[in-house]
């Protein structure tokens, strides 16, 4: 089992180790076999998320379930990092790169789907951009629904911190079936929000702004010219 460093403070934790906590259920495949791992149950897990503290005993066993560095668990740091060679450039940051494609738990709590591969940002420019990759997710569009502003296989980021609609931009949402889409929200006067593809061959909604939660914000995409 991984010891514990010796200068880490564990009542320092804060809202980034939910995130990373997230980010673990997803590298493992869900909550329940993250908490069957550790030896809690799923109500614990959930409280930690909210923002309860795990004592130690529990903090080594999620880094040793997960295969992660203590030190990445706790502060975000160290070479061990989840889905980055150790050899990476310290200018370069690797964040975790998902498939749309399922409702299982992960970054986004209940309804982001597990990651299958990792993708490498310059950090400098990530700053530069005033994005911050604790709150960034990678995503590989799938389907043709925001054609020709998105292909099918681009690369996009998500920023997780804008989760509130931001009118006529590209949002990741899901709706009260929990099912996840990609699509462009527009605000209409009383409270109703316009849910558009960009591919006109898909057909547009209404529907009350409560009846969508917002994910993320679509902030880049990456996609090779042909």
């Amino acid at each position: 089992m991984s010891a514990l460093p010796h200068d880490i403070d564990v009542p320092s934790l804060d809202h980034a180790f939910a995130t990373r906590l997230r980010q673990i259920i997803a590298k493992v495949g869900n909550a329940s076999t993250l908490a069957r791992r550790v030896g809690v149950s799923n109500s614990a897990l959930t409280r930690y998320l909210a923002g309860s503290e795990p004592s130690r005993r529990v903090l080594m066993a999620l880094a040793d379930a997960a295969d992660v560095s203590l030190e990445w668990l706790i502060r975000g740091t160290g070479r061990a990092q989840p889905w980055a060679p150790t050899d990476l450039p310290k200018t370069m940051t690797t964040l975790p790169l998902y498939r749309l494609a399922g409702k299982e738990p992960g970054v986004f709590g209940d309804a982001m789907p597990t990651i299958f591969r990792a993708q490498a940002f310059c950090s400098e420019w990530l700053r530069d951009q005033d994005l911050d990759s604790e709150h960034l997710a990678a995503m590989k569009m799938p389907g043709d629904a925001m054609r020709p502003t998105l292909s099918s296989g681009d690369i996009i980021l998500i920023d997780t911190r804008q989760n509130q609609i931001t009118d006529g931009r590209i949002h990741l949402i899901t709706d009260h079936t929990r099912n996840l889409l990609l699509r462009r929200l527009q605000v209409h006067i009383g409270g109703q929000v316009r849910v558009l593809a960009d591919n006109p061959d898909y057909n547009e909604t209404t529907v009350d702004a409560d009846q969508l939660t917002v994910l993320g914000l679509v902030v880049w995409r990456g996609a090779v010219l042909r």
